[in-house]
């Protein structure tokens, strides 16, 4: 997880100039930074929607389908090791399509992967092990575009600082706030409406992060279909 990076050096800034002081710095470097503040603001939601492919998932694989812990253990097992190929190509896949064509697309997955999980019926369980192999393409595209375009969008002094926002706007927030509501959800109304209203939130963050790319006349690549659409801006250096 992203918890390696949280660093310790955000911690003597805050106990140096007060809490007050890091908010204030924080919310200037997002006012000086819009991309940057897009950035965070699409991982919020996309953190908050994502928990859905972790928790629901294996809830309704234990209660719902009546599957082994360990048929539970694969389904997050075949996620982390696809994940591994997707960082691995991350970079190559940045510098040819740029840092929010990933972001995107990543998101893409993530609607794709829970519409898919909303047709799972009990006769067909055994198909949520090879649909969790998205799950690590997911997260994998999404993370390392986020992570290596704050890096690039801020100067070195304030990198752990938006590290360290990017985490509590991911995982923190966003999936603090996605764990009770979806299990809330899940609970109410099933899986398959759980499914199909997380696939919902995630197309609406989509068409919102590209709406706000398009306003700041972004280039399109050269090319049509999906890959336009997708490809909303190319790689960026400085931010």
């Amino acid at each position: 997880g992203g918890g390696a990076w949280a660093g310790g050096g955000d911690a003597g800034v805050v106990s140096g100039e007060g809490v007050g002081g890091y908010m204030r710095r924080t919310e200037q470097m997002l006012r000086s930074r819009p991309l940057l503040a897009a950035v965070m603001a699409t991982n919020l939601v996309f953190g908050f929607v994502t928990v859905i492919l972790d928790n629901v998932t294996s809830m309704q694989a234990e209660r719902d389908f009546k599957l082994s812990r360990t048929m539970n253990g694969l389904m997050s097992t075949v996620g982390v090791a696809w994940s591994v190929p997707c960082f691995f190509f991350s970079e190559n896949l940045i510098a040819r399509y740029g840092h929010f064509a990933l972001l995107l697309g990543a998101q893409m997955l993530a609607m794709g992967q829970m519409v898919l999980h909303s047709l799972v019926t009990v006769d067909s369980a055994w198909a949520m092990v090879p649909i969790c192999c998205l799950k690590g393409a997911v997260f994998s595209l999404g993370w390392s575009s986020s992570v290596e375009f704050l890096q690039l969008s801020v100067d070195p002094h304030l990198v752990s600082t938006a590290q360290t926002m990017l985490m509590w706007s991911f995982f923190t927030v966003g999936g603090g706030l996605g764990n009770i509501f979806w299990a809330a959800v899940y609970q109410s109304f099933g899986g398959p409406v759980t499914y199909l209203a997380g696939a919902s939130v995630t197309a609406t963050n989509i068409l919102v992060l590209r709406w706000y790319l398009s306003r700041r006349q972004a280039q399109f690549a050269p090319a049509s279909g999906w890959l336009r659409f997708l490809s909303p801006v190319g790689p960026i250096r400085s931010a």
